[in-house]
């Protein structure tokens, strides 16, 4: 917030028009900056950048320790079984049976790896 505030008051739209604060004649930007209790030196703007990069570092160092040495909560299972990994290897390669389905006229259909599947657009409106 410090950051986004000084980078906004110094811009040179803030600095055009000078106006008496504590009877100091000051750019409005400065004025603004004062009363709401920032700093208004152009350094805060760097050392803000500076801590939220650090920041940055820092978390994600952390995570990337504990995702490494943790365990997992729950434990896991592959997406996929050796099983279902070899039935879909013949299949692709044609060595395994064909499977046949009927469609909604009664026809049979012939599964094959390339077939699309027929989809309805839907809307929110009626």
């Amino acid at each position: 917030q410090q950051a986004l505030a000084i980078n906004e008051m110094s811009a040179p739209r803030w600095q055009e028009k000078i106006i008496t604060y504590n009877g100091v004649p000051t750019p409005v930007g400065e004025a603004v900056l004062r009363s709401r209790g920032l700093f208004t030196d152009r350094m805060w703007l760097w050392l803000s950048a500076v801590v939220l990069l650090g920041y940055t570092l820092v978390f994600n160092l952390i995570s990337f320790v504990l995702l490494q040495y943790l365990n997992a909560p729950v434990k896991t299972a592959p997406a996929f079984t050796s099983e279902f990994i070899e039935q879909r290897e013949r299949n692709l390669e044609g060595d395994a049976p064909s499977v046949r389905s009927t469609c909604s006229d009664g026809s049979a259909a012939r599964s094959s790896p390339d077939m699309m599947i027929q989809m309805s657009p839907v809307g929110l409106a009626s």
